[in-house]
């Protein structure tokens, strides 16, 4: 009688000598093929026609290969849908903002700025609302494998650009004010709130770093930096509104929008498939 983990081995060796399953895949793979082996034999099949009934299943190594490259090269359409905005934002934004704040002050330098800003908040919300997506699509089930690693490597990218994007509008904004104010950084709330987003997306790669493929979990977090992007972008002028009129104009949409984020971040914690008619626990 075979050995089932030289037969493991075998299988193994002969869908990666294709070159276009990953050691991921393989393990996924292996971790089912596993499961109904056993399935088999507990119905009173021998070890060897278990193997064989459970590798027919799977299919044979190129067709296994083809499917996972398919897998691999399609992107759930909410991430499409992200980098298309993505796209439109950088490539329509500037002419509009550029031709009203030309004429101004170190217009260009102060054009550069609120584009950059823009653009980095736009993303790092745009990532959270690709959380949001996570979590209503993890209600009903999870998340395959194969898209959890499409949507790290998009979302970590995203991640990228936004922090290196807020970074430059946070030094392009302190050489306006140097030559407005003759202060490159004051600590008030808009400042302040620049320099926690960009500390906020730091944060979301480190946690990307160490979550690995996996990381659907890491896409929920994007809500809380939904509710840093809101307290910064708008957090200084409502309470600016405070301060000068006594009464805050939109501060009831701002702590609703942020309590709503905060809602569906802990929804984020509820067990895949838990809206899924027919669902029993255990």
């Amino acid at each position: 009688m075979h050995d089932l983990e030289q037969l493991i081995e075998c299988w193994r060796k002969s869908a990666g000598a294709t070159g276009n399953v990953s050691a991921e895949t393989l393990d996924e793979l292996e971790s089912h093929l596993r499961e109904s082996v056993e399935a088999f034999q507990r119905g009173g099949m021998g070890l060897a026609e278990a193997f064989d009934r459970a590798a027919g299943q799977l299919g044979t190594a190129p067709a296994i290969a083809s499917e996972f490259a398919k897998l691999e090269q399609s992107l759930w359409w909410p991430a499409k849908a992200v980098v298309g905005i993505v796209i439109l934002l950088t490539l329509g934004l500037p002419l509009p903002v550029f031709g009203r704040l030309h004429d101004k002050p170190s217009g260009f330098l102060l054009a550069s700025h609120v584009v950059a800003v823009t653009i980095g908040y736009a993303i790092t919300l745009l990532i959270g609302t690709l959380g949001f997506c996570v979590i209503c699509r993890r209600s009903v089930a999870d998340l395959t494998a194969s898209r959890s690693r499409s949507l790290a490597r998009v979302t970590v990218r995203l991640g990228g650009i936004a922090l290196v994007v807020t970074a430059t509008a946070v030094i392009l904004g302190m050489i306006w004010a140097k030559i407005q104010w003759g202060r490159y950084w004051a600590w008030d709330l808009l400042e302040t709130g620049g320099f926690c987003v960009i500390i906020w997306q730091i944060g979301f790669l480190v946690c990307h770093r160490f979550a690995g493929d996996h990381a659907g979990w890491v896409l929920a977090l994007g809500l809380l930096g939904n509710v840093v992007v809101t307290l910064a972008w708008l957090g200084p002028r409502v309470l600016g509104a405070l301060h000068a009129y006594g009464r805050a104009d939109g501060g009831v949409l701002l702590i609703a929008a942020i309590a709503l984020q905060l809602l569906f971040f802990g929804i984020g914690f509820a067990p895949a498939g838990w809206l899924r008619p027919g669902r029993t626990s255990g």
